[in-house]
């Protein structure tokens, strides 16, 4: 069977296999997070755009009495 070496062998093996897999999987995992995190931010400005947009053409429609009284 197996000696005690050849078992420290196997262990060893499998941690470094298992170290080596996780950088990849790591590194596309912190890519996904940037890419999602992008997206969050752009939608989250046009979102402020549009509504800026709304309340520039509210204010357009106002007189000077209206403004001041929503101030």
């Amino acid at each position: 069977m197996f000696g005690l070496l050849d078992w420290l062998k196997i262990g060893a093996g499998a941690a470094l296999g298992a170290l080596v897999a996780s950088g990849p999987a790591y590194l596309y995992g912190a890519h996904v997070g940037r890419q999602q995190a992008a997206v969050a931010r752009l939608e989250a400005d046009v979102d402020a755009y549009v509504k800026r947009e709304g309340i520039d053409h509210e204010v357009d429609g106002m007189d000077r009495y209206r403004i001041c009284l929503d101030l």
